[in-house]
């Protein structure tokens, strides 16, 4: 660390090229030593590892990238499915038959979505039960607190969120218009029985 630290830090974040001292720290500050013999030094695009037995080290950092990856697909597609929701509101004001207006396919895709979603979250908050070892599971939050896993889960929870409020009010949009012409329909239907008993009286 104190004779090769710019170079470590280089090879972490990827760059041929020398980087600044305080770009030097910020890249060696989520580091971990069982011994003083094993490194281990965490960055967003690669983690440098000294270890003679370094196989668990590698297993938590794969389960690390794939929980990353896993909150990225599910933030991704909970993006698309908030760019398709939001003209929905706009379109529902606009049509003129807005009763007939249904969100099945996109309640239950987002009903699908939300169960991933929340097993997901589910399995990194007990994941550091299954990994069982302290240090592993202090590597794990290490790697965790560098990839921002926390943040993603919170984004997620909160795209959740939204989508459900903006179907939610769909879905009362369009059981409003459902009673209004229903509404419609008794008062028609009353209005063509009194005029038809005053014909035919």
């Amino acid at each position: 660390m104190t004779e090769h630290g710019a170079w470590l830090a280089g090879l972490v974040r990827v760059e041929a090229g020398p980087l600044h001292r305080e770009e030097v720290s910020e890249a060696l500050r989520l580091r971990l030593s069982y011994t003083p013999e094993d490194l281990i030094v965490a960055d967003w695009a690669a983690a440098f590892v000294l270890d003679g037995d370094g196989e668990e080290v590698l297993d938590t950092l794969a389960l690390a990238n794939m929980q990353l990856l896993e909150y990225r697909q599910i933030d991704r597609q909970l993006d698309q499915q908030l760019e398709a929701a939001y003209p929905l509101i706009h379109r529902l004001s606009r049509t003129w038959l807005p009763v007939w207006q249904t969100h099945t396919r996109p309640l239950r895709s987002l009903g699908k979505l939300k169960v991933d979603a929340h097993e997901m979250l589910e399995r990194t908050s007990n994941v550091l039960k299954l990994i069982g070892d302290q240090y592993l599971a202090r590597l794990y939050q290490l790697v965790g607190g560098r990839f921002h896993l926390e943040e993603w889960g919170a984004n997620i929870r909160r795209s959740i969120a939204v989508l459900e409020g903006i179907y939610q009010v769909l879905s009362d949009q369009s059981a409003t218009y459902r009673a209004e012409m229903l509404e419609w329909m008794i008062i028609v239907l009353i209005a063509v029985e009194i005029v038809g008993a005053w014909l035919h009286r």
